[in-house]
């Protein structure tokens, strides 16, 4: 929790976000959790927490890694005396046995933070627009929104100096969905679009 909320507090939500349509601001949240087993009046002597950061491309996946490691190293540094307990018995560590809990930081994609920068579109480009245009003529209206996710080689060719317009034709609610589908009116309504 106190890593969750010093990070909304860090990196929050900014004008450019509304301006976007994101859906949600930059977000961190745990998504998965195992321990080692044991019995159940046992406290498991590891566990380890996967989660999931998705940045706005408004912030730099660079400086997000570096305010994480730090954190993790002071948390470590402190033997966690900034955190809250849940009682008197609760703490981090077990004098007797000579243990103090630590974390450990391990990133995903062979270790770089990079690899999942996110981007926005150029939302003033003429092509921005004349895309706009055209969904308008052909569906009656266009409402642009933004979505945090990750495009990596999207974002390299915009690194690039290509001016990148994303979108997609099909059922937003079927995306990444088993069975994916998209209905065939969708798809000559794209031809015509493009």
């Amino acid at each position: 929790k106190a890593i969750q909320t010093e990070f909304y507090e860090k990196f929050p939500a900014n004008s450019e976000e509304a301006r976007y349509r994101f859906a949600t601001c930059s977000t961190i949240k745990p998504t998965q959790m195992k321990c080692a087993k044991g019995g159940l009046n046992q406290i498991p002597p590891t566990a380890t927490i996967s989660g999931d950061i998705r940045l706005t491309p408004f912030y730099s996946c660079a400086e997000v890694a570096r305010w994480l490691e730090a954190k993790v190293e002071q948390l470590n540094k402190t033997k966690f005396a900034s955190l809250d307990t849940r009682g008197p018995a609760s703490k981090y560590e077990l004098p007797k046995e000579n243990r103090v809990g630590s974390l450990v930081l391990e990133w995903a994609h062979s270790g770089s933070p990079e690899m999942m920068s996110g981007i926005a579109c150029d939302i003033d480009s003429a092509g921005f627009l004349a895309l706009c245009d055209s969904i308008k003529k052909v569906r009656g209206t266009c409402m642009p929104y933004s979505v945090n996710g990750s495009l990596p080689l999207v974002y390299q060719m915009q690194q690039a100096g290509y001016n990148l317009m994303i979108t997609g034709f099909g059922k937003s609610e079927a995306y990444h969905a088993e069975n994916e589908w998209a209905s065939l009116s969708d798809m000559l309504n794209a031809g015509s679009i493009l």
